[in-house]
């Protein structure tokens, strides 16, 4: 019985002995004398976004045997070199990878030394941001623009969206040229166009950068929703009046001469009342937010005969000779814009009406209720506002 135990344990001793020289041959052609080099890798990867392209940042190896990093992305199909040489005194590696698409990427970078030994692969992902993301951003709001008085143009809107950095804005100055501005912060909400030429459209386009993003993008420029307004020109308007006094027709009223001379107004020395003195812009496109009516601007307290005024505007013609019962007229009746109240108190020189927002009609009349005297005098009339129509 020991005899046959013991011949067991040397056929499993020389099994054994055999069986571990296979492995060792199996093995063999693996084993490099010394160990395999593994140089520094890339530490600290990571990624900032731009507008299709990414910065790849990490830490410039400490390790004085790495020479060069290989960076592959597209999964595998484009590849860059670089040369730490280039980079000697540095703490950091900043490389741009541009021409990208708006999609993720792996970045993957593997360091190599003078003898070609690599290092454990870093691997980054990111995903550049573009034209697809820039249209998901909202643009700015406009709400008026507008010349007070002069020629600069106040502009108003809302404050940014989100991610918008700033606004900027062009437009057509007095001289002719197109003016671009400063950008305008998204967290600021007026903008002044010096010099700006009434009645025309500017452009406006923003920009947008996500949070640490490295590049702001600019909208295409967009048209303004309406022209710059201010004081309308007087060119395609007309004027009619029941009557006048020889020498002073009511054209007088809209020729751009505002002075102190009577002489440059209409006057009708009547004193029938009410006198209806009608106004037609031209067109059905304009948009009128004030009206001023000027009596003799000079120091000439009798030459202001106004007292009682009354404004409506419409699209359909007033009827200068619709008499007393003129406000139950279909034209007085339909008016967009009414105002009964209006008083020239101790012949003030002028009246205006600010109707707090922008109105379309083509026709406005004064109803000249009574006098200070038995005629009638407007020295001039002006309108505030635009032509929609404007390019």
């Amino acid at each position: 019985m020991k005899r046959i135990l013991y011949i067991t344990l040397i056929a499993a001793l020389v099994g054994s002995f055999t069986s571990c020289k296979d492995q060792d041959d199996i093995y063999k052609q693996w084993v490099v004398p010394g160990g395999n080099v593994y140089p520094e890798k890339a530490n600290g990867l990571n990624a900032k976004l731009g507008y299709k392209r990414v910065q790849l940042r990490w830490a410039t190896p400490k390790d004085p045997s790495v020479t060069k990093a290989v960076i592959t992305w597209d999964n595998g199909d484009q590849t860059k070199e670089l040369n730490y040489a280039d980079y000697a005194g540095q703490d950091s590696i900043r490389l741009e990878i541009d021409q990208l698409k708006e999609q993720s990427y792996t970045f993957n970078i593997v360091n190599y030394d003078k003898e070609g030994n690599q290092s454990m692969q870093s691997e980054n992902t990111a995903s550049p941001y573009g034209d697809i993301w820039l249209a998901t951003h909202a643009e700015r709001t406009i709400k008026s623009a507008e010349i007070p008085s002069g020629t600069n143009a106040n502009i108003t809107l809302d404050f940014g969206t989100n991610e918008m950095v700033a606004t900027k804005f062009r437009y057509l100055n007095n001289d002719g040229e197109w003016v671009v501005t400063d950008p305008v912060p998204s967290n600021v909400a007026s903008v002044v166009l010096e010099n700006a030429k009434v009645g025309t459209r500017y452009e406006y386009a923003s920009g947008y950068c996500p949070v640490a993003g490295l590049d702001t993008i600019w909208n295409s420029w967009s048209k303004s929703p309406t022209p710059i307004a201010g004081k309308l020109t007087h060119t395609n308007w007309s004027v009619e009046a029941p009557g006048y006094s020889n020498g002073y027709p009511p054209e007088l009223a809209i020729d751009g001469i505002n002075s102190g001379n009577f002489a440059n107004g209409w006057w009708w020395n009547n004193p029938t009342y009410p006198k209806i003195f009608l106004v037609d812009l031209g067109n059905e496109t304009t948009f009128v937010n004030k009206i001023v009516l000027y009596q003799n601007t000079g120091n000439w307290y009798n030459g202001r005969t106004l007292y009682n005024v009354e404004l409506y505007c419409g699209n359909e013609k007033f009827d200068i000779n619709a008499g007393a019962d003129y406000a139950n007229t279909p034209a007085f009746q339909h008016a967009v814009y009414k105002h009964t109240t209006m008083v020239f108190w101790n012949g003030s020189a002028s009246a205006t009406w600010n109707f707090g927002e922008m109105k379309n009609f083509r026709y406005f009349c004064f109803v000249i209720k009574n006098s200070r005297r038995n005629g009638s005098a407007i020295n001039e009339i002006d309108a505030f506002g635009y032509d929609n129509a404007a390019e």
